[in-house]
């Protein structure tokens, strides 16, 4: 199977109070240094590099499930995000071979204002498919995501669980070559939980690649073959999933990030 992901010495930095920022999290910190230094609560020299990855190297091969394992703040987030494009990373690059659909966070890629409808053909033309692409696709996307009476509505007016059902569905069926999944199914209920680690399954035997972080190491088990370990930033195990999942328990849970 050949490399979809190739990812080389990747870091990321974030320097408080630098300018240009891409993603929405970027910007919150250059707003809150820039407020600080306004009032006199911050010293200019206190400013610093935050590192949320150093050196972190690996590849995602086509038909493969990596599960992402670490705790919060290790960088998990911040590898997925500049996977998606969403920000870039400071040092090093990664090579991506194929289309990504990515679940990053509740209704990421939806417009509130447009419907259920209307947001996926929305999301089928970021992924550059046309409308008969998308219209082949359709029934099936509603259907599993168990919206059907809602999917002329508004998706500001869908509850959590709905948002989640309509954004998995669409990630799960629409054709990407590679799927970005951080979390987001732990909102649903667990008869759809099940059902999307089932879609993922199929999909994973088709050939696509995927990369799942989860806190729920069962779930992640029950999908992915591979495991790697972050640990502040660093990538610290890169192996199968049992040896992954002891590593973790053993070492990566037993320090606290500052």
């Amino acid at each position: 199977m050949k490399n979809l992901i190739e990812v080389e010495k990747i870091s990321k930095s974030y320097r408080m109070g630098e300018r240009g920022f891409r993603s929405l999290r970027d910007s919150f910190h250059y707003w809150w240094v820039e407020t600080l230094k306004k009032s006199a609560s911050l010293d200019s020299k206190a400013l610093h590099h935050f590192w949320a990855l150093k050196d972190v190297s690996f590849n995602l091969r086509a038909g493969e499930a990596v599960g992402i394992l670490g705790q919060n703040g290790a960088g998990k987030s911040t590898l997925l995000r500049i996977l998606a494009s969403l920000t870039d990373p400071t040092e090093g690059q990664a090579v991506i071979r194929g289309r990504i659909a990515s679940l990053l966070e509740v209704g990421s890629g939806f417009h509130p204002d447009l419907t259920g409808r209307e947001n996926i053909y929305l999301n089928g033309a970021f992924l550059g498919m046309n409308k008969r692409e998308v219209a082949e696709q359709f029934d099936a996307i509603v259907q599993f995501s168990e919206n059907e009476a809602f999917i002329d509505t508004p998706v500001k007016h869908y509850s959590k669980g709905m948002y989640t059902r309509l954004a998995f569905s669409v990630a799960a069926h629409l054709n990407a070559d590679i799927l970005l999944l951080d979390e987001v199914l732990e909102m649903g209920d667990l008869i759809f939980q099940k059902k999307a680690i089932q879609k993922m399954i199929e999909r994973k035997k088709e050939g696509k690649a995927i990369l799942f972080v989860s806190h729920d190491c069962e779930r992640v088990r029950s999908l992915c073959e591979r495991a790697l370990c972050l640990k502040e930033g660093k990538l610290v195990f890169d192996g199968s999933m049992n040896e992954g999942m002891s590593h973790y328990l053993n070492n990566v849970t037993h320090s606290t990030r500052t």
